[in-house]
């Protein structure tokens, strides 16, 4: 064990935690009475007491095997082994959730070089608690001609890799799949993104990246044009809520692609070269 703890093999610093948690005592004694086999006995003990009430019943009254009492009985017979087991997992589920839930904010109990430490993250002030705000879709007040929302989500792009050259992102809605007969929902590309933060409405009102054809030059979106769809078009659920996904691509160049890429360019043109990506994810309500 002490060979274990100097050779850096495992988080000293997580297995003390685990050591002192007021649970672990039990966590011990429970996995002894199982590995030692003390509980095996005790158990067929108790088995031989219902296997024996259950022969008398038999015996004096001749029960069908569909007596509700006979199935209690019958269901009362345990199995030493399932059930050890089954006390062993409860134990160390409560002290593994109790653990992280300890460390829900930090990296603490990761080692300093894990990549973990700079993994990277992506928030939005346009997204609290989990849910979009209004302004960005149906329930907001800036529209197209078409009437559909113009007013873009902001977000913050943070720990990037250091080698990253440019930003994409694609703002999709796979709840959209009953709706359209079969494909998630197009609602914002961008590529070529040079800096870490993106205001609200930049789609409107910025020039230095790229934008991508929407879902509203479908069918589905009555064939909108180019030129409107080549901007963030927001949420408009037409059934129920619907979760939406921000996925945000950290890349090693910037991208080949004109105004008005298709999806399928930008991931041709991404391909080997991704090197972080996160997804944000909110809702929306329904119109």
């Amino acid at each position: 064990m002490i060979e274990l703890l100097k050779r850096g093999l495992v988080d000293n610093s997580l297995l003390c935690e685990l050591a002192v948690h007021p649970d672990f005592p039990r966590f011990m004694a429970d996995l002894e009475i199982y590995v030692n086999g003390v509980a095996v006995k005790q158990v067929q003990t108790v088995n031989a007491i219902v296997d024996t009430m259950s022969a008398t019943i038999m015996k004096q009254h001749n029960p069908g095997l569909t007596d509700p009492q006979l199935r209690q009985l019958v269901a009362a017979h345990i199995d030493d082994d399932s059930f050890c087991r089954y006390v062993i997992q409860q134990d160390i589920n409560g002290i593994a959730l109790d653990l992280r839930e300890a460390h829900k904010d930090d990296f603490f109990s990761v080692p300093e070089d894990n990549p973990l430490k700079a993994k990277m993250n992506v928030t939005s002030s346009g997204i609290i608690n989990g849910v979009i705000q209004p302004q960005y879709g149906g329930h907001g007040t800036q529209f197209n001609e078409n009437g559909i929302p113009t007013y873009s989500l902001p977000f913050k792009v943070e720990d990037a890799p250091q080698e990253t050259v440019s930003i994409a992102i694609v703002l999709e809605d796979k709840d959209a799949y009953p709706v359209t007969g079969g494909f998630a929902w197009i609602h914002w590309l961008a590529a070529n993104i040079t800096r870490f933060e993106i205001k609200e409405n930049e789609s409107q009102t910025a020039d230095d990246f790229v934008q991508g054809r929407n879902s509203w030059t479908s069918i589905q979106g009555g064939e909108q044009s180019t030129e409107l769809s080549c901007y963030y078009g927001g949420m408009t659920p037409p059934d129920k809520p619907h979760i939406y996904e921000l996925h945000v691509y950290a890349l090693d160049k910037m991208l080949d692609l004109e105004r008005g890429f298709l999806l399928n360019e930008l991931h041709r043109e991404m391909d080997g070269h991704i090197l972080g990506q996160f997804t944000l994810k909110g809702i929306y309500e329904k119109l």
